[in-house]
């Protein structure tokens, strides 16, 4: 579906004045910077440090400024082409391309997370009106959220571009985007007042915001909208055990006790059950259990807020109770209630809805045989439930394959249990049994498709072990060396990188190899140059050489071109300085030019293999390395679909485990299904078929710190339910 017309010229509008957004965040933050008593931001930073962002912001404008329009540009242009792509293909982008989130993106990720919350709360009155002008530009008569594509994302995005071309240094990008961040917001606040004055001028008519219809049912099912909705932090709700069970007479005279326990509970035994269930209460059942084996059960294509529903057991709840025993029908009553909030779950699909639908007469034969079943919620009708709720939660797009199996295998599974005439907990138990392993074959076959994505992130393991011994050798050459804190991390960093890439790649005694060691020799040379005439004639022999494999290196591991020019105005700038001739060579020195034309002169040069200067002895002993450390690779069989969210940290995340994860700007759910040998690599499977995240240990580690990995669910679908039903009985 191609973009409305409207729409489009309205964001070509708002791009051509982004260079002047981001000139007046700039200029806002170099005020904010200058006087940090008067903002929050400079409270917080260092004198040193206020000083040399100063600089920063002042010396690369150009830079900084450039970036920013450029990255934004291309992001809203991406980002309009995807969604018209998806809207007409039903799919996102399903390439096999795999890219390693590791601590750094983290950390760029939870940066430009703190910018967008920074926008939404300085501007979100703006965005929300802009927002129904946006609406309107797409076609849309109600508002629809994130019809605008110049959202807060976006521009937090395109910020961190600009923050990176401006320095390589850590600490410096975190306290740019913080003070830049705020700035910005403070701007667009102004911006999209603006943009929403100018539109409403052209005639533009807002969007009328939707209003929610209920649907019919009584009030107790309408509450059952349970708020289990969880911010970008997370908030964690106490989690309340299933433990005793009462009547509603009962229930109703200890609401005050229900309030603070997780149950009411009975201050005696239940009362002896029946051996056998009434012959007028097995015909009731039998009749209600032929209705709903005919329910068809729906597909993945089906919207999860399908407000389809499906016979109820409470619905039959009279007729149950008149045929029960009387000691069974505050039981009857207290499950019919359960079952009626279970299939009025708003978050449950309708296929699964129809599956739990169809377990209610079973379920209530369970109940009246086994009475302990309503006294722990562990019981495995509540495991068995529990279970194909968390399965079917992974799956959020319509038309996934991986929800049609499950809906098909679930169907067979529960067909079989309400064939049993005298189902019990052992065949429950044994059914979850069978889909466990079901699932855990599934997530074989996942891996198995992923198998390229695991031989590559294996590699990767093996090359960041390599990279690390070459950055801890590299921080010893550095020593005392004074350099600038970007160049220090370019050595020690950037340029371990690329010696583990060609180590890996092309093997260590490979040309390619022998010349990027040999670089850092030069490099390292270059930045302690002697104060010697000779020293700067072999500097100058040496340059040339020396930056066309430093250029080389950089596109080995696909430096982006602003870090990359980074890099080389800094060191320009070094050698700029060491080829000044000293006092005594001032009247005859080695050129009429000057030396900043005589390194530019080097930079712009292509050197012939044949002219370079070598050294005797490298700073890195290449025989040493453990270029593959193939002693680290030990499969050893994964315990498949062992969850345990309390235990939240990186390396206690069990093969299987279902978790929402905050990843490239968005919420996303996710099921690891890999993790690398050594446990520094894992890959999730996505909510797209097929679509895969690798990310490092450390990286979710930092993720978890910040409360941006969480349970697929606060509370599952049984708690959520016997919450509920809480509310309804008090």
């Amino acid at each position: 579906m191609p973009i409305a017309p409207l729409l489009q010229q309205f964001v070509d509008d708002e791009l051509k004045r982004s260079a002047d957004v981001i000139e007046a965040a700039r200029l806002s933050t170099i005020d904010n910077l200058k006087h940090p008593g008067t903002r929050s931001t400079g409270s917080s930073v260092e004198r040193t440090t206020l000083f040399d962002l100063l600089e920063l912001l002042q010396a690369r404008r150009q830079a900084f400024g450039d970036a920013f329009v450029q990255s934004l540009h291309q992001l809203v242009m991406t980002d309009l082409r995807e969604q018209s792509e998806q809207s007409a293909s039903g799919l996102g982008d399903l390439s096999d391309n795999l890219t390693l989130v590791d601590e750094s993106r983290v950390e760029s990720d939870i940066e430009i997370a703190r910018v967008v919350q920074c926008i939404k709360d300085v501007a979100e009155w703006e965005l929300s009106e802009l927002q129904t002008f946006t609406s309107t530009l797409s076609g849309h008569v109600h508002v629809i959220a994130d019809t605008n594509p110049l959202r807060p994302l976006l521009y937090a995005q395109a910020l961190w571009d600009a923050v990176s071309a401006t320095t390589m240094a850590v600490g410096q990008r975190h306290a740019l985007m913080k003070v830049c961040g705020e700035a910005l917001a403070g701007q667009l606040k102004k911006t999209w007042a603006a943009a929403a004055t100018r539109l409403e001028d052209q005639g533009v008519k807002p969007g009328i915001y939707r209003t929610m219809v209920l649907t019919p049912g009584s009030g107790a099912e309408r509450a059952r909208s349970h708020r289990n909705t969880v911010g970008m932090l997370g908030e964690t709700v106490e989690r309340a055990p299933l433990q005793t069970v009462a009547g509603p007479l009962i229930a109703r005279q200890h609401s005050s006790r229900a309030s603070a326990a997780v149950w009411p509970t009975l201050h005696s035994s239940p009362p002896p059950r029946a051996s056998s269930l009434s012959q007028a209460l097995e015909e009731t059942l039998l009749t209600f259990e032929a209705v709903l084996r005919d329910l068809p059960v729906p597909n993945a294509q089906a919207r999860r807020n399908s407000t389809a529903s499906a016979p109820r057991l409470r619905d039959q709840q009279a007729q149950l109770s008149q045929a029960a025993h009387e000691a069974d029908r505050e039981l009857i009553d207290l499950l019919s209630r359960l079952f009626d909030i279970m299939l009025s779950d708003v978050f449950l699909h309708p296929g699964l809805r129809i599956l739990v639908a169809r377990l209610q007469a079973s379920a209530l034969r369970v109940a009246l045989h086994e009475p302990m079943m309503m006294e722990d919620r562990t019981h495995p009708v509540w495991a068995l439930i529990e279970l194909m709720g968390k399965a079917a939660a992974l799956y959020t797009e319509a038309g996934d394959p991986r929800l049609d199996a499950l809906l098909a295998f679930g169907e067979k599974l529960v067909s079989e249990l309400t064939r049993l005439s005298t189902p019990d907990g052992a065949r429950y138990q044994r059914a979850k049994e069978y889909l466990t392993q079901w699932l855990s074959t599934q997530l074989a076959q996942q891996l198995s498709t992923a198998s390229s994505q695991v031989e590559q992130l294996s590699r990767t393991e093996r090359r960041h072990a390599l990279q690390a011994q070459l950055s801890s050798r590299l921080r010893v050459q550095l020593g005392g060396l004074r350099v600038t804190e970007s160049l220090r991390h370019f050595i020690t960093e950037t340029w371990a990188k690329v010696l583990a890439e060609s180590f890996q790649r092309h093997g260590e005694d490979a040309e390619p190899t022998v010349s990027y060691v040999k670089a850092v020799d030069d490099l390292l040379w270059s930045l302690n140059l002697p104060n010697h005439p000779k020293s700067r004639k072999r500097l100058l022999a040496v340059l040339p050489g020396l930056l066309q494999q430093l250029r080389a290196g950089m596109a080995l591991i696909h430096l982006p071109i602003p870090a990359q020019d980074t890099v080389m105005n800094d060191l320009m700038e070094v050698h700029t300085e060491a080829l000044r001739p000293g006092e005594r060579e001032a009247a005859g020195g080695l050129s009429a030019l000057s030396a900043e034309q005589i390194v530019q002169e080097l930079r712009d040069e292509v050197l012939d293999d044949e002219g370079r200067s070598g050294f005797a002895d490298s700073l890195i002993d290449v025989s040493s390395m453990d270029t593959i450390p193939a002693e680290w690779i030990d499969e050893k069989p994964p315990n498949m679909l062992v969850d345990t969210p309390q235990k939240q940290t990186a390396a206690g995340l069990k093969l299987g485990a279902r978790r929402r994860l905050f990843l490239r700007g968005r919420w996303m759910r996710v099921q690891l299904m890999w993790r690398s040998p050594q446990g520094s690599l894992m890959l999730f499977a996505g909510e797209s078929p097929g679509r895969t995240h690798s990310i490092t240990e450390s990286a979710l580690q930092r993720l978890i710190d910040e409360n941006l990995l969480l349970p697929l669910e606060e509370k599952s679908l049984v708690q959520r339910a016997i919450e509920a039903l809480y509310r309804e009985l008090g």
